[in-house]
């Protein structure tokens, strides 16, 4: 993601006069970058809940059909 971010500005520099202006941009991106990866990072969490309430699911399966 930060080499497109990274692209992207080097693109548009020619439209952009001000450092003031890049330097917002550039901290712009910093922070969608931050928030791509804590969504990332929310999304794995939320992955590995469900894959241990499924293994769960499926031991309880397992373990009641052994009873029958």
């Amino acid at each position: 993601m930060p080499y497109l971010s990274n692209k992207i500005l080097g693109e548009f520099s020619f439209i952009l006069p001000s450092l003031t202006v890049q330097n917002q941009l550039i901290n712009s991106v910093g922070r969608y970058n931050d928030l791509v990866r804590q969504l990332e990072f929310a999304l794995s969490e939320e992955q590995i809940a469900a894959k241990a309430y499924r293994n769960a699911l499926l031991k309880k399966l397992l373990t009641t059909e052994d009873k029958n």
